[in-house]
């Protein structure tokens, strides 16, 4: 996960000792009702074996696995003697990008592509591959089913799931991630492009900060005229454009073409 420090401040420790390495959800100490055992908290802390303090805009990366607490005591600086603090978790999912969640995954789609995979299996345990069972105990009824389907599942595994096969599996989870989140941001893009439209329509000024601030994908510019940029205040008497050094070519060069044809028109795309 990050943890990135929005208010406050916040005491982190971070345990070197990972009781399970690259644990899925279920295997997680400290959730789930799983304890954590006491030498981890014997093992030191990493960060040179001291505590992290994470002041707003800090973010701190933990790794799957790592044990950790954070705590707000000692940061008394409110005359009311408490210390607010919050702090964002994102969560990462890694655990969904390992070999054996791809191969259990791409073993699943490829025997469900099999009608007989998916018929309910014979109650009871299978006495063929139990080598401890004595030969002259009764086998349970379809048992011997259970194995020829255990055989012929094997067998499709075996022939189908190529390294190419999990290769595709692969990229088309890529594909789907990838086009789930471009339409999540999308959603949200539109959402604060429709702000900016109503804030630009409601806003009579055409030149400043809040202008500015407003410009969507439909924004269309000009250069402003010498009474429009004379009714803009600016602190200190400070006028200018602040730019990236790798966009300032691009960006001069369409502000030098605005200016000599104020008849021109720019839309932002």
């Amino acid at each position: 996960v990050l943890v990135v420090q929005i208010l406050g401040k916040k005491k982190w420790k971070v345990y070197k000792k990972v009781p399970i390495l690259h644990p899925f959800g279920k295997e997680q100490v400290g959730k789930n009702g799983n304890e954590v055992d006491s030498t981890v908290f014997k093992g030191g802390l990493c960060f040179q074996n001291k505590e992290v303090t994470m002041c707003p805009g800090d973010v701190l990366y933990l790794p799957r696995g790592y044990v950790h607490e954070a705590t707000t005591e000692d940061f008394n600086d409110d005359p009311s003697g408490f210390a607010p603090s919050f702090h964002t978790t994102i969560a990462i999912a890694t655990h969904d990008w390992c070999l054996s969640v791809l191969l259990s995954e791409t073993i699943r789609q490829t025997l469900d592509g099999v009608t007989k995979f998916r018929k309910a299996l014979p109650i009871g345990p299978c006495d063929e591959y139990e080598h401890s069972v004595s030969h002259e105990t009764e086998s349970p009824p379809g048992s011997s089913d259970l194995k020829q389907q255990i055989d012929e599942a094997m067998s499709v595994i075996q022939s189908k799931v190529t390294p190419l096969l999990l290769e595709q599996h692969l990229r088309a989870k890529y594909q789907m991630h990838n086009e789930n989140a471009n339409a999540h941001r999308h959603k949200l893009t539109m959402a604060q492009e429709s702000k900016k439209r109503k804030s630009m329509e409601e806003s009579e000024d055409c030149v400043g900060y809040n202008v500015a601030s407003c410009l969507t994908l439909q924004s269309v510019i000009r250069v402003s005229t010498p009474e429009e940029r004379n009714s803009v205040s600016l602190e200190g008497g400070l006028r200018g454009l602040t730019v990236r050094e790798e966009t300032m070519a691009v960006i001069m060069k369409i502000l030098s073409k605005l200016k000599s044809d104020p008849a021109l028109r720019v839309i932002v795309k």
